[in-house]
């Protein structure tokens, strides 16, 4: 009979641990200055066909279900689900904000619930209207220790059930919301300033790759406002319907960007030969997937899948392209190979993270955000490490010239040394040879002409003087005709 007794209770004992509707956990706020995860304490209950309101679920409360991984994503569901979390207030601190830091949520109502009465209430999410913080936040006042229920409904289509939910003190909220404001405004600040410098060193080199940056840094910008909650400033009355359907558009735009600044940059058509027609059909790819994603053709999960598997066989691409024009001796292409490393390994933790493969935390959610900034910032780097290297091309082939430019002048100048030399013994040549013939020729000329003149005085016959003196008049013409010629 003992036996029978003791394992009834062996078997009731197990049956309550587990059964999680028994056991659920009420998290004791004890610290006034310390933020609390309570993604470890949810407990979830998926819908079917119908919503269930507040006052469904609290009738069910035994249906709840706990979570049992510490990862806080429930995947891709085209249905809501409600998430259950009890804690009991025993500090001073009456004001608590509650947050879920991931803004891709569409929906996400919080209901605040004590004894079976709704205390407060607020619905947020891409798609709704009572969001002022870029992340769903929830401010709760807990006046005494008794135990309170937060239930929360979420819902998204264009994303994972990702909830990574604490619960912080207001002050300290306060504070949290400040630095998150300056690092944003960090984070804009040096992209819009790379930007603005690109553009300004356009206009004085004209280079095309740099055009092709200021685009991808454009594209960046767009991005984080969307993907990190900031455009709900940009909406107050809500995010348009299809914005908030179309959210994985983002990543194909700045997918198209990045491949344009990739070819512009290395100039694969020349230094990278075989990665070339690889990323100009990639680039076809996700022209097309995002008229597919534009279009509506895909259910939202496969548009998700799609664009995210096509954007890392992109950056592959980009990475293998980047390798390759290094190995062309294209310098500037170190600094591009760790740009895309470092964010090929931010996009591949985040995806991870997105899928549920990796936990979600502060580091997986905003990892991508970082490697972005750097890969920007190294990628104006890589710009001006490429303009340096053409000014350097350009001085040396200069220098060439003005060498080449000076061999030919000194050439020339030999040339011209020979030929005045040259010039300058013909010149004594032909002094020599008028020397000579002056004296060769007017001799017997001035000989002829003294026998002429002597014979023009004798007394001759008519004919003969007539003759004597034709012979002293063409003598004398001769010597004429040379003395021109020789002086």
């Amino acid at each position: 009979m003992r036996v029978c007794q003791s394992l009834f209770i062996l078997f009731s004992l197990y049956s309550v641990l587990l059964c999680p509707a028994f056991a659920q956990h009420t998290q004791q706020l004890f610290e006034e200055d310390t933020s609390i995860e309570l993604s470890k304490s949810l407990y979830y209950l998926h819908e079917t066909d119908l919503p269930l309101t507040i006052g469904d679920v609290s009738n069910r409360r035994s249906d709840f279900r706990m979570h049992p991984h510490d990862n806080p994503n429930f995947g891709f569901r085209s249905q809501g689900m409600w998430l259950l979390t009890s804690f009991a207030n025993i500090t001073n601190e009456e004001d608590w904000v509650l947050t879920i830091n991931f803004s891709q949520l569409d929906k996400v109502d919080f209901y605040l619930v004590q004894d079976g009465k709704v205390l407060s209430q607020s619905h947020q999410g891409k798609s709704q209207q009572e969001q002022r913080f870029r992340v769903p936040t929830f401010r709760v006042h807990l006046p005494n220790p008794e135990r309170v229920d937060v239930y929360i409904r979420i819902e998204s289509q264009s994303s994972s059930l990702i909830t990574p939910l604490k619960i912080q003190p207001e002050p300290l909220h306060s504070t949290y919301f400040q630095w998150d404001s300056l690092l944003w405004g960090l984070f804009y600040g040096g992209l819009l300033i790379l930007a603005v410098y690109n553009l300004v060193l356009f206009f004085g080199v004209k280079e095309k790759s740099l055009i092709a940056y200021i685009g991808y840094i454009l594209a960046v910008i767009l991005w984080q406002f969307v993907w990190g909650g900031h455009i709900h400033f940009f909406f107050p009355s809500g995010i348009p319907t299809w914005l908030v359907g179309h959210t994985e558009l983002i990543f194909v735009i700045i997918g198209i960007c990045s491949g344009l600044f990739t070819v512009s940059f290395l100039e694969t058509k020349q230094n990278a030969t075989m990665a070339h027609p690889i990323i100009m059909l990639l680039l076809f790819v996700q022209v097309a997937v995002g008229v597919i994603c534009f279009t509506d053709v895909l259910p939202s999960i496969w548009k998700n899948n799609l664009v995210y598997g096509v954007g890392l066989i992109a950056i592959c691409s980009y990475i293998y392209a980047g390798f390759e024009a290094f190995f062309n001796h294209f310098k500037p292409a170190r600094y591009f190979m760790i740009a895309w490393s470092m964010l090929a390994l931010g996009a591949i933790i985040g995806m991870l993270s997105l899928i549920g493969v990796l936990p979600s935390n502060d580091f997986t959610t905003y990892c991508f955000q970082a490697g972005v900034f750097f890969e920007s910032g190294l990628f104006s780097l890589a710009l001006m490490e490429k303009s340096r290297s053409q000014l350097e091309l350009e001085v040396a082939q200069a220098t060439d010239d003005l060498r080449n430019n000076m061999e030919l002048i000194e050439e020339q100048n030999a040339r011209l040394d020979i030929a005045r030399k040259d010039a300058i013994k013909a010149s004594n040549v032909k002094s020599q040879f008028l020397a000579n013939m002056s004296h060769e020729i007017r001799t017997p000329l001035n000989a002829i002409l003294g026998f002429s003149r002597e014979l023009t005085n004798a007394a001759l016959p008519t004919e003969q003087q007539e003759q004597v003196r034709i012979i002293d008049t063409a003598a004398d013409n001769l010597l004429t005709i040379v003395n021109d010629v020789l002086d």
